[in-house]
């Protein structure tokens, strides 16, 4: 696949500087771009979904750090009632 611009990424993405991005490929098809820190207004954490279909790349809607977790949550409770064995490996008791 060769580079493609990414559009429609938010300015809170966008208009940092001096900030870090870190790529993190969850499965051959799912991607994530992780923006941390910099100079701006917005130097929050931010997460890019990209999905890639063929030779398409589907970006998601950017979620905040807070966004992220609570979707992780989502998908192991599904996963636990789903597998209940499965889910011992993620979801400690309190």
């Amino acid at each position: 696949m060769k580079w493609k611009k990414l559009t429609n990424i938010p300015n809170t993405v966008t208009n940092r500087y001096g900030h870090s991005l870190s790529v993190w490929n969850e499965t051959q098809t799912i991607h994530w771009i992780i923006v941390f820190g910099g100079f701006s207004s917005v130097t929050d954490t931010r997460l890019i979904k990209i999905i890639t279909s063929g030779r398409d790349l589907v970006v998601q809607p950017v979620l905040e750090n807070n966004e992220y977790r609570q979707e992780r949550a989502r998908q192991r409770l599904a996963q636990a009632i789903l597998c209940p064995n499965w889910s011992s490996w993620f979801i400690k008791p309190v």
